[in-house]
């Protein structure tokens, strides 16, 4: 018999997510997937609900620890670094996760926490280039909105490709 750990749940979750969305996180769908029993999925939660807390959590970890590899990175580096962490990121989890977001308010505090993140250190890398706080926070929320928003919208509609995106760094990034 398979024996899943708790990471292998929360990876499980986030896949399932992503490709089916928020209502296919129920126990008996997943121990299906999975081909255990629920006993397995209950060793690790005591409920459903303390799953997708599991899941949330680990989402919200691991993006923040993205931002955060981009933040320590040197300032003439962030951009290029945020420009290719978006263009790897599975974006259906992002955008399921965003979808969670309307109806549970945990994750959506999750949700806008890591936005809020993310825009400070997009902004303060256009401060570190020189620009004035207002300018750079304009253009953190441009590049952001682009590099999420882009992946929103059905491809064939609007495809903004890494070079895109690093083509809109550029013209947001001060002249020297």
């Amino acid at each position: 018999m398979v024996k899943l750990t708790i990471d292998d749940w929360v990876a499980l979750g986030l896949e399932t997510l992503a490709e089916e969305g928020f209502p296919a996180l129920k126990a008996d769908r997943l121990t299906k997937k999975a081909g255990v029993t629920r006993g397995s999925f209950y060793g690790y939660f005591k409920d459903v609900s303390a799953f997708h807390e599991a899941l949330h959590a680990a989402w919200f970890d691991r993006s923040r620890r993205v931002t955060e590899a981009a933040a320590a990175l040197p300032v003439a580096d962030r951009l290029g670094h945020f420009i290719s962490a978006s263009a790897e990121a599975d974006m259906r989890l992002e955008q399921a996760m965003r979808a969670w977001a309307y109806s549970n308010a945990k994750v959506q505090e999750q949700v806008t926490e890591l936005d809020a993140y993310r825009l400070r250190i997009l902004r303060q890398t256009f401060e570190d280039m020189g620009m004035s706080e207002p300018d750079a926070a304009l253009r953190a929320k441009i590049l952001y909105a682009s590099a999420i928003g882009s992946k929103m919208v059905p491809e064939e509609l609007m495809s903004l490709s890494p070079q895109d995106l690093a083509t809109l760094a550029t013209l947001l990034a001060p002249q020297t």
